[in-house]
């Protein structure tokens, strides 16, 4: 891309967009976990970088791919007034530690599990099992089960139960806002 000249004021984002799929972590609610992390590369052309928008580091805030569309505009100064957007602008991760509160919801139609992440770690509840496991973000210990009455579970899971209840009626409803909706100005439903 640098000898074909097409890195000139370009940022370059690169995620895979199905987490990891090597063996991560002892037991098999760990490995269920592991399928959810993903590293994301950021790299900015030497045009856009300065010392108030970037600094070269290692940032271990918690993402989700929800976030990237508000970040990218973000980083072109693009964010509209109004945001049709769940994700948040995380731009500012790459100059300073900043949002260590952030956290990212997590919702996998394949193994009926959901989940929070957060800098305390990753938090999952099985649907079916009706079980709930917490473990660290780098899968160093065994991930331990726990109650939903635990004083440090039961406000992540009714968060958690809250988020998948309420962003699958709105996806069932068809009230996820999109562009096309916002492009003029004023939103109208469109049936899809």
């Amino acid at each position: 891309m640098r000898r074909a000249g097409l890195l000139k004021n370009t940022v370059v984002f690169v995620l895979g967009d199905h987490g990891r799929h090597e063996p991560v972590g002892q037991t098999d609610i760990e490995r269920l976990a592991g399928h959810f992390t993903a590293p994301l590369f950021i790299w900015l052309d030497e045009s856009l970088r300065r010392p108030a928008t970037y600094r070269p580091r290692v940032v271990s805030t918690i993402a989700s791919q929800v976030d990237l569309t508000p970040t990218i505009l973000g980083l072109n100064g693009l964010t509209p007034g109004q945001v049709p957007f769940v994700g948040q602008d995380l731009s500012c991760i790459l100059v300073a530690d900043c949002l260590q509160d952030h956290l990212a919801f997590l919702n996998s139609v394949y193994d009926d599990m959901i989940g929070l992440a957060d800098r305390d770690g990753l938090w999952l509840y099985l649907l079916r099992r009706g079980a709930f496991y917490h473990t660290d973000l780098k899968f160093k210990g065994p991930a331990s089960r726990r109650t939903v009455t635990d004083p440090e579970v039961a406000p992540r899971y009714r968060r958690m139960l809250a988020l998948h209840i309420s962003t699958n009626l709105l996806l069932e409803q068809n009230r996820i806002w999109s562009w096309e909706e916002f492009g003029n100005g004023s939103p109208q439903r469109t049936q899809r």
